[in-house]
């Protein structure tokens, strides 16, 4: 792992160029600060799941579907993409001037380009708004950010739902896997835990309850319950008939036996990683098929793509400042999930989920307001009570 100042002499010294996208040195300089600790705070974990390992969870990933919604290959009059670091892509070069680390090569911006609501450089324009911000949790979509847990500096971005406006009429949307601190507890016990049994499974026994059960089995449903609200909200505030997707977690360990050289966790975790990746898009799936939209199934997409493999969709191991955040998707992943986004959009990815998909009982489950002036401020109200009473994790 790099030291802080030789990072920041690395990436002062890097040039952020793609063929799309000049990254101004202007800013390069506000985000050194940023990009330093979120790798300083990234964690090494991928390594091998054997898949004896993955038929014994039983446990598989919901495909693609379109629940009631038309394809959609007619022109896309706004198109808004909301999200966490998943959608935001940090370190994908090139990053726009936000402390929320955004990537002009994200998957919502290649969609845009794709559907040529922009240009080469891939800034966005009034067709085009993408508010993704890295460590954003599901109360991002309706309170404002004033703090960047990924960056650690003080940001000023408006709720990502004031993006979403009466013309808007295609909106994507990845999130819930910072709820409660979720990933980033996993990324930061499992590799901190391991030397207490390297060949058995200390992270899961580390979140094993006193009865027994996994700490993350309330965070999931009350992920998919704050979701699920955040998406009516979403349908309330869109042009009618608008199209919404929930994009999956692409977050997946090799399940073929394959062994990486860069491991930082126990063998036995590999399969607890994967576990929690499945029912966090599950839950997120399940919370699309409530509200009636779509999702996009990224997790099965990323198989051969690991981090140990040739052509990973996840930066693995250790963060590349010319690539992408450790644990995060690279420019491939981005480039891929735009397009199975587009297929799904024109009904050529659609399909029934892989399972039945449980529909779990979280804290909320009431319809918000439909009235669009009151949407904001009823769903702040009830996520932040939601947040306040089951989280000691997120930042205040």
């Amino acid at each position: 792992m790099l030291l802080a100042s030789n990072l920041l002499a690395l990436i002062s010294a890097a040039s952020f160029n793609d063929e799309r996208f000049t990254m101004r040195k202007d800013n390069q300089a506000r985000l050194l600060g940023a990009i330093a600790l979120t790798a300083l705070v990234s964690s090494q974990l991928f390594g091998t799941l054997p898949a004896e390992a993955t038929a014994a969870a039983g446990l598989r990933a919901p495909a693609s579907f379109l629940s009631n919604q038309k394809p959609l290959t007619g022109p896309i009059d706004r198109y808004v993409a909301m999200g966490d670091s998943y959608a935001a892509g940090p370190l994908i070069p090139s990053t726009r001037s936000s402390n929320c680390i955004r990537s002009t090569n994200n998957y919502a911006t290649w969609l845009a380009y794709n559907r040529g609501l922009v240009g080469w450089s891939g800034w966005m324009n009034d067709q085009f708004q993408d508010v993704s911000c890295s460590s954003a949790t599901t109360d991002a979509a309706a309170n404002r950010a004033v703090f960047n847990q990924a960056s650690l500096l003080p940001v000023d971005e408006a709720p990502e739902l004031d993006a979403v406006t009466a013309n808007t009429n295609l909106i994507t949307i990845t999130m819930g896997g910072n709820d409660e601190g979720l990933f980033d507890s996993l990324v930061s016990q499992c590799p901190a835990v391991k030397d207490r049994a390297p060949e058995g499974s200390p992270c899961r026994d580390f979140f094993r309850t006193k009865d027994g059960h996994d700490q993350w089995e309330g965070t999931l449903a009350r992920t998919q319950d704050r979701l699920s609200d955040v998406l009516a909200a979403i349908r309330l505030k869109a042009a009618p008939g608008a199209r919404i997707l929930v994009v999956g977690y692409g977050l997946r360990l090799p399940d073929d036996g394959t062994v990486c050289s860069a491991v930082d966790i126990a063998k036995g975790d590999y399969s607890y990683l994967n576990e929690q990746s499945f029912k966090l898009n599950r839950a997120l799936a399940a919370a699309a098929r409530a509200q009636q939209v779509g999702f996009v199934d990224t997790y099965t997409a990323t198989a051969g793509h690991t981090a140990c493999d040739p052509n990973p969709f996840i930066q693995g191991s250790s963060t590349n400042i010319f690539s992408a955040v450790s644990n995060h998707p690279t420019k491939a992943a981005m480039v891929s999930t735009a397009d199975l986004i587009d297929q799904v959009l024109r009904g050529n990815a659609a399909a029934s989920p892989s399972q039945p998909i449980p529909i779990l009982t979280g804290t909320l489950g009431q319809p918000v307001s439909s009235s669009q002036a009151e949407v904001n401020e009823q769903l702040a109200d009830r996520l932040n009570n939601s947040t306040a009473e089951n989280s000691s994790l997120l930042p205040k």
